[in-house]
């Protein structure tokens, strides 16, 4: 899950600046982390809404995307519903017999 927070910072000129953190932890673990610092307090919340937003839509940035397994992709073709309808009785079987088999756990 992402989080923010912003943390009111005085630099050594005496200049107010405001440090936003993005947070992503899974497991009580940090899995992602970036930040930033702004003029404005604002600004600094408007980024990190933006990048909370990004990272729950999209993924992590940089971050490859799973591959899933054969026996997934299985099942997800057989789960669509406008495939569904076209499966007959021995496309069937021998879908399930490829997504049981040891083959299957092998990624795409």
């Amino acid at each position: 899950m992402a989080s923010f927070t912003v943390e009111k910072r005085k630099t050594a000129a005496g200049v107010i600046r405001y440090h936003c953190i993005v947070r992503v932890k899974k497991d009580k673990a940090i899995v992602y982390q970036e930040s930033r610092t702004f003029g404005k307090s604002t600004d600094a919340r408007t980024w990190g809404k933006a990048m909370m937003s990004h990272i729950e839509t999209q993924r992590i940035p940089g971050q490859a995307p799973e591959v899933p397994t054969i026996r997934e992709l299985i099942a997800m073709y057989q789960q669509d519903p406008d495939i569904a309808k076209t499966i007959g009785r021995t496309k069937g079987y021998v879908l399930n017999l490829l997504a049981g088999s040891d083959i299957s756990k092998l990624q795409q």
